[in-house]
């Protein structure tokens, strides 16, 4: 009877340390999660002035061309645009361009020599989708006769 005693205590124990184990990693994970997060939000910066609206730094021109995602965007920009006939708020425009670009990126055919580019130069989706998200943006603004300029002095 002691040693059935014995082995409940030792499994409860065990019991006991998993979960530990599960909630620590639970926790690991999250702040990994965290850490990801921050390292793109400051990637982002090197690509776009924190500003209103948005704009590209150097660096992200260099990208947006380098890569050929300028170039995407002004041979398809009638139909990317199409996407946008419901919108008129400008953060709404922003974000939507955004998903646009980074739905077209999941693509398995599409943007291929994007990707390629990408892939040998280090950078993320997401530097991309950040770039021609802002790209796509401009071209919605133009189409919609939205100047860049004016969207913050809009607010009241």
């Amino acid at each position: 009877m002691g040693d059935i005693a014995f082995t409940v205590n030792a499994l409860n124990v065990l019991i006991a340390c998993g979960g530990l184990i599960a909630l620590t990693l639970g926790w690991l994970f999250k702040i990994h999660g965290r850490v990801s997060e921050l390292e793109g939000i400051n990637k982002g910066k090197e690509l776009a002035k924190e500003q209103s609206p948005l704009t590209l730094t150097d660096a992200g021109n260099a990208l947006l061309c380098d890569s050929g995602g300028k170039k995407y965007i002004e041979d398809n920009e009638k139909s990317l645009i199409k996407n946008f006939n419901d919108l008129d708020n400008a953060f709404d425009i922003q974000e939507k361009a955004k998903d646009i670009i980074r739905e077209k990126m999941k693509e398995p055919n599409a943007l291929k020599n994007i990707k390629i580019y990408l892939f040998d130069n280090g950078k993320s989706v997401e530097d991309i989708v950040l770039v021609m998200g802002l790209e796509l943006r401009d071209a919605v603004f133009k189409h919609k006769g939205i100047a860049v300029e004016q969207v913050d002095a809009d607010k009241s």
